[in-house]
């Protein structure tokens, strides 16, 4: 038997807005319509419209689950990219032609950057997922949801 989650507002909202604006670009505004709650006892943090209340049973789920782990740890879900990288300025790696089809049969490429960290992949300004940016080479992290989704044949 799973134990039951709670959530509660979060508590610590200005860093994680600050941590979005320094990784991704992400503009504290851009989150004005949301609040946060953190799941215990996993710690998760999730989001929901600013004016939406947990009704007052146990849930496992609310709203969008943004990270798995509170900051500074780990990087936000797959999920979360979806819906906000498109907005993202920094953390972000806009796809080449060339590099799709490596890209969506989760192939390693190489490439001019020598940065290392994760970052939103993006596709004629779409995100579709995260990747791992080291030495020049990024490794692609994509659901298989995802890949289904896109059309590789329209690059």
């Amino acid at each position: 038997m799973r134990p039951v989650a709670t959530f509660a507002p979060y508590e610590d909202t200005d860093r994680l807005l600050a941590g979005f604006e320094a990784g991704m670009g992400l503009h504290p505004a851009i989150f004005a319509p949301f609040r946060f709650w953190q799941r215990t006892p996993r710690s998760s943090i999730w989001l929901t419209p600013a004016d939406w209340q947990p009704p007052p049973v146990p849930m496992d789920a609310l709203g969008l689950l943004v990270l798995r782990d509170p900051p500074p740890h780990g990087r936000p879900t797959t999920v979360f990219a979806l819906r906000f990288g498109h907005l993202a300025t920094r953390g972000v790696l806009d796809l080449a032609p060339e590099h799709i089809q490596a890209v969506l049969a989760g192939q390693p490429i190489g490439l001019a950057d020598t940065s290392t960290g994760w970052r939103i992949l993006r596709w004629r300004g779409r995100a579709f997922g995260w990747g791992w940016l080291a030495d020049g080479h990024l490794r692609p992290e994509l659901p298989t949801a995802t890949l289904i989704d896109l059309d590789p044949t329209s690059a």
